[in-house]
């Protein structure tokens, strides 16, 4: 019985470390991009010069030209009032990768990667780990998968991070919000969210290698009772 209880306890303490759901003041510096030469992405962006529009591209990287599908946004009335707009993300088993978003009742925006749709070179199912980043920077309010960041105007790129676990097998689709509380500055103002990696920390692999000698310890007495 008391064996049967250590198991069970190495086995749930496993799990509990490896739950990777969290919001944070900086990025994880154990979190890599699930392609190594591409940042397989999702990304909202503000116009530059205070321009009345914003984007949002999906695809292998949305910093270079021709790697992703774009959708312009303009709709001079939501940023007055600081509207919110409510949106759907995910990317399936398969690597193809979808976005949904009613702008207003004259526009919707749907984009898809991964699947070829596209023409574009790099159209190709999107890889994932098991985690994902969401970063909110500059003048953005978003929500995502049951995290919730506000981006800081004085330090965009160093604050405001948060990350989701995923079964890379499987895919996820989440429901998100996202509101701009005001425009300009381009790619420095805007969310990112990208799939990628967390590497388990060394007390979590200590812990795992644990469990794997507390097994093989049972095992060993088991046999030998026999």
């Amino acid at each position: 019985m008391v064996k049967k209880l250590f198991l069970l306890a190495v086995l749930i303490c496993c799990f509990v470390s490896a739950e990777i759901v969290f919001a944070q003041g900086g990025p994880n510096p154990l979190f890599f991009s699930a392609n190594p030469t591409g940042l397989e992405r999702l990304e909202f962006r503000t116009g530059k010069n205070a321009a009345q529009d914003w984007e949002i591209g999906l695809g292998f990287n949305t910093q270079a030209s021709g790697k992703f599908v774009t959708a312009n946004v303009y709709d001079p009335s939501w940023w007055t009032i600081g509207t919110t707009y409510n949106f759907t993300y995910g990317i399936n088993a398969s690597g193809v990768a979808t976005f949904s978003m009613v702008v207003n009742p004259s526009q919707t925006i749907n984009l898809t990667w991964g699947s070829g749709s596209s023409g574009k070179p790099d159209d190709k199912p999107m890889l994932l780990g098991n985690a994902l980043q969401i970063h909110a920077k500059r003048d953005v309010d978003v929500t995502f998968g049951g995290i919730s960041l506000s981006g800081n105007p004085g330090d965009p790129w160093g604050v405001d991070y948060g990350y989701l676990n995923v079964d890379p097998l499987a895919g996820f689709s989440y429901n998100g919000t996202i509101k701009f509380r005001a425009l300009g500055s381009g790619s420095s103002q805007g969310v990112l969210i990208t799939a990628g990696t967390v590497i388990p920390e060394p007390g979590t692999i200590l812990l795992l290698g644990s469990g794997f000698l507390g097994l093989g310890i049972i095992g060993y007495f088991r046999r030998k009772k026999a």
